[in-house]
């Protein structure tokens, strides 16, 4: 007899009346405790904290690791920080399996997406190439001769571009099993820009070769050139010319960063005006002997139409590095908020920062929600792409680790 069928019949027995009525009870209590607990855990589980972020120690700080932190960092590890945490975050999955150049948290799911060298199952020989590991270290899924990435504002699609050369296809982790169980670990695609859809497995890849690429709100994927960029929309396919200057916009789209690589600096532009107020932006820094921009990134969110996040110091390879942080309202040049540290980068929704601080030997989660909230401004038309949200941040593995310049403001140079 069941225990639902023994319940029934208690209630028509008299003499099990009572019994029966405790047992509900107990149900009761247990089902709105199930209830109450579970969402809990469900949405622990599968989203990504709002004080997130995910970084690799060598390409914040390279060979003078050591010096500018004071911590026994592992240089290529991917490091897993929550706002939560009074330390430089966790390591995740297996060295022996990978080492990492750059990394970046996904927006809403507890998964990094990372540039460098891992072991594709079954094999155990590094290869080159992008890979996406949960944070419990398992690889899901692999892009051989991956060069650069770039998650969409929501975190459901991965851009990956890849070289010339074509690839093979990675593979699902697990053997056919785990590719019944996981069918989009198995994507195809071709050289040029693949995107990747985590949430049903598809991919695209389009015929194209930018330097690197950034999200203009989810449908929209901004291709950088050398003297242009281009908006591809993954949907249709369609490529068409923007107005912009740089890849990585403000939430308004009246700013761009163009980041700087291969020994060009990066360059901030007004494009309502067509102006570079790169010279405006970084000058502060250095009349305070904060030459070295190690940082800058656009704050997302409500609110935040075009504040940027800007980190200085004066110079990462001496013993204590002094290094501050300020918040700037890049149409006016007006600091809205400074804080002392180095911030390594945007958290996972690009709605906060993280700030190392050198004298704390630890990283800080600051949000700027409420900076946000308190500076509204004006919204104007943008040029030609849907604006929701765009990707965050320079790569940590562009920031400038040279000595400091004094001669020309415009010297932030991200390698």
């Amino acid at each position: 007899m069941t225990t639902l069928r023994r319940l029934l019949e208690g209630f028509t027995s008299g003499r099990c009346f009572q019994r029966a009525a405790t047992s509900t009870f107990s149900v009761f209590l247990l089902t709105l405790a199930v209830i109450a607990i579970a969402p809990h855990h469900a949405f622990s589980a599968t989203r990504t904290a709002r004080e997130t972020v995910a970084y690799v120690p060598a390409a914040i700080w390279g060979d003078y690791l050591g010096q500018a932190t004071g911590q026994s960092l592992t240089p290529h590890a991917v490091y897993w920080f929550e706002g939560a945490d009074s330390s430089m975050g966790r390591i995740i999955g297996d060295l022996e399996r990978y080492q990492a150049d750059d990394a970046k948290a996904a927006p809403r799911e507890p998964m990094v997406a990372f540039v460098g060298r891992y072991a594709a199952y079954p094999s155990n020989k590094l290869v080159p190439g992008v890979a996406v590991m949960d944070t419990a270290g398992t690889l899901l899924v692999d892009f051989p001769q991956g060069k650069s990435f770039a998650w969409s504002p929501d975190g459901m699609r991965l851009a990956v571009v890849l070289p010339r050369q074509a690839a093979p296809a990675p593979r699902a982790r697990g053997g056919r099993a785990a590719a019944k169980r996981r069918p989009w670990a198995e994507p195809r695609y071709r050289a040029g820009v693949a995107v990747w859809d985590r949430h049903d497995g598809s991919l695209k890849t389009f015929l194209r070769f930018p330097s690197r690429t950034a999200w203009a709100g989810n449908d929209s994927l901004l291709l950088q050139y050398p003297d242009s960029v281009l908006v591809l929309q993954p949907r249709s396919g369609t490529v068409t010319r923007t107005a912009f200057h740089g890849s990585v916009i403000s939430p308004d789209a009246r700013f761009a960063m163009w980041p700087g690589g291969d020994g060009e600096d990066t360059r901030i532009y007004d494009e309502a005006r067509g102006e570079r107020i790169t010279d405006a932006l970084f000058a502060p820094f250095h009349q305070e002997d904060k030459a070295q921009i190690r940082s800058a990134f656009w704050v997302r969110g409500r609110g935040a139409d075009h504040l940027m996040v800007i980190s200085g110091c004066d110079g990462i390879q001496y013993p204590e590095p002094s290094c501050g942080t300020r918040v700037i309202d890049v149409s006016t040049g007006d600091v809205l908020k400074s804080f002392r540290g180095e911030a390594i980068g945007p958290t996972a929704d690009g709605r906060g920062a993280v700030v190392f601080r050198r004298d704390r030997g630890r990283l800080e989660y600051h949000d700027l929600r409420p900076v946000a909230l308190g500076h509204r401004t004006d919204r104007i038309s943008d040029h030609g792409v849907t604006i929701e949200s765009v990707e965050p941040d320079v790569s940590p593995r562009d920031r400038d680790t040279s000595p400091p310049k004094t001669k020309d403001p415009d010297s932030g140079t991200f390698y």
